[in-house]
C-alpha cells in the first residue's frame, strides 16, 4: 500500500503548528493540546507503519517523547513592605450650632402730628352799648299794632317822608348807602342776624347810639324787625 504523502505533510504541518503554539506558552499546556499532539503523532505513525513491498507491518519503533524542558523562571517576589498602621483620627465632636438671635423688629410709629387747635370764631353779638336801640315796648294801642304788621320787602315799608327823614338823619343824606343797607337786610333770614349786621356795620359808623339819632334809629330798627315776623 503506497504512503499518502499529502496526508503525512498535512499531519506534520499540524504538529508543527501545535508545537509553535506550545513554544509560545510552554508553561501552560492544556490536556486538550496534549491529546491533539498525541493524536497527530499516532496518525503519522500509522501512516508509515506498513512497508510498500512486503505489505508487512514495519516493526514498531518506539518513539520516546522528548523530555519536557521546563524553563526555569527565577521568580522575583515583590516584597511589599507592611503598611504602617494608621490610627484612625477621632471624629471631631459636633459643635453646637450657634443660636442666631433674631433681630428685634423695630416698629416705626407714625409721627404724631399735632393738629392745630382751630378756635371757633366767637359768634358775633350785638355790642352791649347798642342793646337799647333794639329794645322795643310792646304795642298797646291800635296805631302801634298796625305799625308791627309783617312786611315782605323793606323798600315798601317806608313812606316817602319817613324814607327822606331816615336817609337824612341816619345815613348822612346818602341815598345809595340806604339802598345797600335795605338790600342786605332783605336778604337776611332772622331779626337776630339783622341786629348783628346793624350793630357791626352801621350803628357806630353813623353814630346811631347818640342822643340826637337814637330815637330815629329805634323807629328804623323797629320797622326792619317787621321783615322777619
Amino acid at each position: 500500500m503506497p504512503i499518502d504523502v499529502k496526508k503525512g505533510q498535512m499531519l506534520i504541518r499540524k504538529i508543527q503548528y501545535l508545537l509553535d503554539g506550545l513554544e509560545l506558552n510552554a508553561a501552560e499546556i492544556s490536556s486538550i493540546e496534549k491529546d491533539l499532539m498525541m493524536g497527530y503523532i499516532s496518525s503519522l505513525y500509522e501512516l508509515f507503519l506498513f512497508d510498500d513491498s512486503s505489505g508487512q507491518p514495519v516493526a514498531a519503533v518506539e518513539v520516546k517523547p522528548k523530555p519536557k524542558v521546563v524553563p526555569v523562571t527565577n521568580e522575583v517576589r515583590e516584597v511589599v513592605p507592611p503598611k504602617p498602621s494608621v490610627k484612625p483620627k477621632p471624629e471631631p465632636k459636633p459643635q453646637p450650632e450657634p443660636v442666631v438671635q433674631p433681630e428685634p423688629v423695630v416698629v416705626k410709629e407714625p409721627p404724631v402730628v399735632s393738629r392745630p387747635v382751630i378756635e371757633k370764631p366767637a359768634k358775633p353779638r350785638v355790642h352791649p352799648d347798642h342793646e337799647p336801640l333794639f329794645a322795643f315796648k310792646k304795642a298797646t294801642d291800635l296805631s302801634e299794632k298796625l305799625r308791627e304788621r309783617p312786611v315782605s320787602d323793606l323798600n315798601k315799608a317806608f313812606a316817602i317822608n319817613d324814607r327822606l327823614l331816615t336817609i337824612s338823619k341816619l345815613f348822612d343824606g346818602d341815598d345809595k348807602v340806604f339802598k345797600e343797607v335795605i338790600g342786605d337786610l332783605n336778604r337776611l333770614s332772622s331779626f337776630d342776624d339783622a341786629k348783628i349786621y346793624l350793630s357791626s356795620k352801621v350803628v357806630d359808623k353813623y353814630n346811631w347810639a347818640s342822643k340826637a339819632r337814637s330815637k330815629t334809629a329805634k323807629i328804623f330798627i323797629q320797622t326792619v324787625s317787621r321783615r322777619y315776623l
